[in-house]
């Protein structure tokens, strides 16, 4: 954040355009688990409740300040694509870990309800893409990868209506992984 948040603010101010910071509610729950927000997460060598760490990543004060001025958007629950066949008990699991987001994000965000989604490893199916819509109404765009993938988990999609839920609108990227 110290060298990434002050070089963003620049490009911000210098073209006046919107950012969007993608967020992933819990890396802590790496299995899918039930979560309980008053549980304890390891950070940097101290135990903290996930509340805390949750808000120590995305809402210090300078990193809240800049947000406020930005979109928030969804980049899935644990980081564990959006896909039925990734999560050990399918779609019931992964329907709880996006209602846990919703849940999350309600107690914890502080920010409007977000308006797109990236696919944790850019990856979703049709029931992950469906699940995410119903708890967050107001995505209204789905930004997976362009040229590479399996179109089947999501990617080369094309600018246009999301094939697998036509009601969103896919807003193709190439760069991940940074």
């Amino acid at each position: 954040w110290q060298i990434w948040l002050p070089d963003m603010a620049s490009l911000k101010r210098e073209f006046d355009v919107d950012l969007t910071y993608y967020c992933v509610m819990n890396y802590a729950d790496t299995a899918g688990e039930a979560l309980d927000l008053n549980q304890t997460v390891k950070q940097q060598a101290k135990t903290v409740t996930y509340d805390e760490a949750f808000r120590g990543r995305f809402l210090t004060e300078r990193s809240a300040r800049f947000l406020s001025q930005n979109e928030i958007g969804f980049h899935g629950y644990n980081h564990n694509p959006m896909v039925k066949s990734n999560w050990a008990d399918s779609s019931e699991l992964m329907s709880a870990a996006v209602s846990a987001s919703q849940e999350i994000w309600n107690a914890m965000a502080d920010a409007p309800q977000p308006r797109s989604f990236v696919p944790a490893n850019n990856e979703f199916d049709a029931t992950g893409i469906s699940l995410v819509s119903r708890a967050f109404p107001t995505i209204s765009s789905v930004c997976g990868l362009y040229t590479r993938g399996d179109y089947a988990r999501g990617q080369q999609r094309e600018f246009g209506p999301e094939p697998f839920l036509s009601g969103l609108f896919h807003l193709p990227r190439e760069t991940w992984g940074y």
